[in-house]
């Protein structure tokens, strides 16, 4: 069985609570220290991931303890060069508006997005991960190119991520990798249900409601 695991995202909810009042130099990467110490802590965070090839799902648990997926990726396949670790912390740095919407509203973050960006660059994607406080990840070297897109299909189906917006119609022929990926998936899911909703996650299921 390949290896698995589950990053949490504690640590980025920290920083933004930490420096809320930091305005827009809290959110730039670049000529900043709170950039600097941002892009420290997204390193921590990641640098357990395999250098592989394989998935990764954002999600949280709710206040229920029920996991909800919020986007599923894949890393290392066809032309794209970057593992998994790579793949995860470019995410997490780039698209860091996920976790400031925990502070801001949606309109507050694209105005800063604007400023710092000088309107070359949008945060609308990031924006739908907002309530991510987890991301688990399964490594799947022995999939090739040919199958990657299709086993992807048919995660997005049965996982039902809510960033994923474009929804290809799964099909048979990669259904036992699919599943095995899947299970591997509900694995961490199961193992790491915390046996309470922690305050993070009470908070960020009021701030974030799914249905």
């Amino acid at each position: 069985m390949v290896s698995h695991n589950i990053l949490h995202l504690n640590s980025l909810y920290d920083f933004v609570r930490d420096y809320r009042k930091t305005g827009d130099d809290g959110l730039r990467l670049k000529g900043s220290a709170y950039g600097k110490e941002y892009s420290r802590r997204c390193k921590a965070i990641a640098g357990n991931v395999d250098e592989i090839a394989g998935f990764y799902v954002w999600g949280r648990y709710d206040r229920k303890r029920y996991w909800r997926s919020i986007y599923l990726g894949k890393a290392g396949y066809k032309e794209d060069k970057k593992n998994l670790r790579k793949r995860i912390l470019e995410e997490l740095k780039d698209e860091r508006a996920f976790v400031w919407r925990y502070i801001y509203d949606e309109t507050e973050v694209l105005a800063i997005c604007d400023r710092i960006h000088d309107g070359r660059y949008t945060w609308k994607r990031p924006l739908l991960k907002a309530g991510t406080t987890e991301i688990i990840w399964v490594p799947a070297p022995k999939l090739s190119d040919s199958e990657i897109l299709m086993v992807e299909a048919d995660l997005i189906e049965a996982l039902n991520p809510s960033a994923n917006l474009s929804r290809p119609t799964p099909v048979r022929l990669v259904q036992s990798h699919a599943t095995t990926v899947f299970s591997q998936l509900r694995e961490i899911i199961h193992k790491n249900r915390p046996d309470k909703a922690s305050e993070l996650h009470r908070s960020v299921d009021a701030r974030f409601p799914l249905t």
